[in-house]
């Protein structure tokens, strides 16, 4: 761990403090049974001190089957509902709910619940064979290949998470203190932590995490700082990465002032279904699911380094917005990725070339050459993105950085810190608006700035007029 300046320390107290004073952090602790070759999750767990929510769900992977949820203190078995409107979950969670007195309605939340259950998951051992192929295979996906086990905590839920209805908040992030048996494991990782050999580990984080879990026959290798799990990197490649992961960190904590003290840990995941890659942040881990050429060692290729710098600045840059600042509302992704992806450009074009960064540019704009995008201020919900992939990842971060040619370094990176730091009750394009006026302290410079680019329905025009303004006549 590099020694923290005491302006970056006390700025890193300040944003540790504005983000995660507002709501108590929830406590899981338990113990954890794994069979990577019966495809079984075995969990006895206990949740606490989470905030007391009148009108909440607890979620839970749909493939978990319940032996019991009880009142720790005073200890009884309660009795639960299961949601069957819980909207804004994904397809792999259950609501359960505890119902209060039948006379008044409501719901009962007790100050500490254990959980019992169970989840059989199938193997899939080899994806080329038709009959063991799965349907699909994806970020939220509790995947047993036969050698390893994966499950991330955002969609999978394989702990239980605690979601606020009236406020959209989800408790996925936990301070954890688990044991975990896996007889048929090397190894056991889950987000935070150091691997640990062998079939059984006692993890445990003071900090909160979402839950990624790895396990299973993996190879662990460190260097520089960094762990790579089954990365099957060979010297030259560790090293390429581990220069590239410290000199996007460098940028970063230069630029918004607060340092990524965490080892950043690489994962090499093997998908249950052909033709599928795609990477991930749970940070501090980077996942890549995928083989063959999207595998993590083909990224290390010195001819693909624009791509690895740019794949990885983003998924560091969600340290800032999805780890320290977490958006709470449909806007979210507008400004989650949106923003990371932004960060990304700017650490390509400052330690790559500014050629690789103004072919990263003209990708994103042939890519929308048919995208007809509303404005950030008329959006009503997420389903005015339309395209979301085309509108966070690709017109959300060109209208960023048009704003930061506008308006120049010292104002964009002090937008940056507003977005990172300033209190706001609702983080949704009002926010937006809100941190971008603060920056530039000029009610006439941001009205210009917000019918130009956040009003107008001319708004990707704009952003790409400003980037690459045409070339003036002779």
């Amino acid at each position: 761990m590099r020694k923290l300046t005491a302006p970056l320390l006390a700025l890193s107290v300040l944003v540790a403090t504005a983000v995660t004073a507002q709501d108590s952090i929830p406590y899981l602790t338990g113990k954890v049974t794994i069979s990577i070759h019966q495809g079984t999750l075995d969990c006895d767990l206990t949740l606490k001190n989470y905030p007391h929510i009148g009108d909440y769900l607890i979620r839970l992977n749909s493939g978990m089957n319940i032996r019991y949820f009880r009142s720790v203190q005073p200890d009884f078995k309660i009795y639960y509902d299961r949601s069957l409107t819980d909207s804004t979950a994904t397809d792999e969670t259950n609501g359960y709910s505890f119902p209060a007195d039948p006379k008044q309605g409501g719901k009962f939340l007790p100050q500490a619940i254990r959980f019992r259950y169970t989840g059989k998951y199938p193997v899939i051992t080899d994806t080329a064979l038709s009959g063991e192929v799965s349907v699909d295979d994806w970020r939220g996906n509790i995947a047993f290949n036969g050698t390893t086990f994966r499950a991330d905590g955002l969609q999978s839920c394989w702990y239980p998470v605690l979601y606020n209805i009236k406020t959209k908040q989800r408790y996925d992030h936990l301070k954890y203190d688990l044991e975990v048996d896996c007889p048929d494991c090397k190894v056991i990782y889950i987000n935070g932590t150091t691997p640990v050999s062998g079939p059984h580990a006692r993890l445990h984080s003071d900090v909160p995490r979402e839950l990624f879990i790895y396990a299973g026959d993996i190879m662990v290798v460190n260097s520089g700082g960094s762990n790579f799990l089954n990365a099957d990197l060979d010297q030259t490649h560790l090293r390429s990465f581990t220069k590239t992961t410290e000199d996007i960190k460098h940028f970063y904590e230069s630029r918004m002032k607060v340092p990524i003290t965490d080892t950043v840990t690489y994962v090499q995941a093997n998908p249950t279904a052909p033709n599928h890659a795609w990477a991930f942040i749970a940070f501090p881990s980077i996942i890549n699911v995928g083989f063959g050429k999207y595998a993590l060692n083909s990224y290390a290729d010195p001819r693909e380094n624009d791509w690895l710098v740019q794949t990885v600045s983003h998924e560091l840059g969600h340290y800032y917005f999805g780890t320290l600042r977490r958006f709470t509302t449909w806007f979210e992704p507008v400004l989650n990725e949106g923003l990371a992806e932004f960060l990304a450009l700017n650490v390509l074009h400052s330690i790559r070339t500014d050629s690789g960064y103004q072919k990263a540019i003209a990708r994103k704009i042939k890519a929308m050459k048919d995208f007809k995008p509303l404005p950030f201020a008329r959006l009503t919900s997420s389903q005015g993105f339309h395209d979301r992939e085309l509108y966070v990842y690709y017109f959300a971060p060109l209208v960023y950085l048009a704003i930061q040619k506008e308006i120049g370094e010292k104002a964009t990176w002090e937008w940056m810190h507003q977005l990172l730091t300033m209190p706001a009750d609702r983080t949704d394009y009002g926010f937006l608006e809100a941190t971008l006026g603060k920056a530039l302290g000029d009610p006439a410079r941001l009205a210009t700035l917000k019918a130009k680019y956040f009003d107008s329905d001319e708004a990707l025009g704009n952003a790409i007029q400003t980037l690459n303004p045409a070339p003036k006549t002779p």
